[in-house]
């Protein structure tokens, strides 16, 4: 799993083969298998997201082994970048801990920039980050209570656009998500392998976010 120095800090998104090569974990095969075209094209979609948002700050929720933190960071090679994760079994052959190895990577192709991940339960735990992201990719627990809580959760730190992951398991959460923040953001939903929803800010928060909220009950 080469990476060729200085060629992350190009925009340009890799091709198939290079992409499996350097990207991806060589033992994370199960319960999907990631070297596929469809999975492919659905990092791509994450990538030109990123290339039109161009974000500078990034914070994630479900880091897994990083695949789309490396999708975003190949559109925004300067962008810092939090990933959060509950750090649950990667389901595969590999023993480890799939954000660390995440974590691991990405600091070594970019070396230059702010990398941090943490293991945190959304659902009881305080948020170790503050202010504003431009980018913020959720893509966590998919059960109807648990995407909903998230929503509102990381919500308040979003600066521009958020961007719901597997959006055909978590739309009911999203349409509930929305009727309650219609004032604050349009989505836009995009068809591509499991879907993604992005919500646009149309509402300015302060530098320093909104304090997050849990849903009420």
């Amino acid at each position: 799993m080469a990476v060729t120095p200085g060629y992350p800090l190009t925009t340009l998104f890799p091709p198939f083969e290079r992409w499996c090569e350097e990207v991806l974990h060589p033992y994370d095969t199960q319960p999907w298998n990631f070297r596929t075209q469809a999975f492919y094209d659905e990092y791509r979609v994450k990538y030109a997201i990123a290339r039109l948002i161009r974000p500078n700050r990034i914070l994630e929720v479900g880091v897994r082994f990083g695949y789309s933190a490396r999708s975003f960071l190949f559109a925004a090679p300067k962008a810092s970048y939090v990933g959060i994760d509950f750090d649950e079994p990667s389901f595969g052959s590999y023993d480890g801990i799939p954000r660390l190895w995440a974590e691991q990577r990405l600091k070594f192709c970019y070396p230059d920039n702010t990398i941090q991940t943490f293991k945190l339960d959304t659902q009881k735990d305080s948020l170790p980050v503050a202010g504003l992201f431009d980018l913020v990719h959720v893509d966590a627990d998919h059960s109807y209570a648990g995407a909903l809580h998230d929503l509102q959760m990381f919500w308040p730190l979003c600066g521009n656009t958020m961007v719901v992951d597997d959006y055909v398991e978590v739309a009911s959460s999203v349409v509930t998500f929305l009727e309650k923040h219609l004032n604050e953001a349009v989505v836009l939903k995009l068809d591509s392998l499991r879907g993604s929803a992005l919500l646009i800010r149309t509402k300015s928060v302060g530098e320093h976010g909104l304090k997050p909220t849990k849903p009420r009950a």
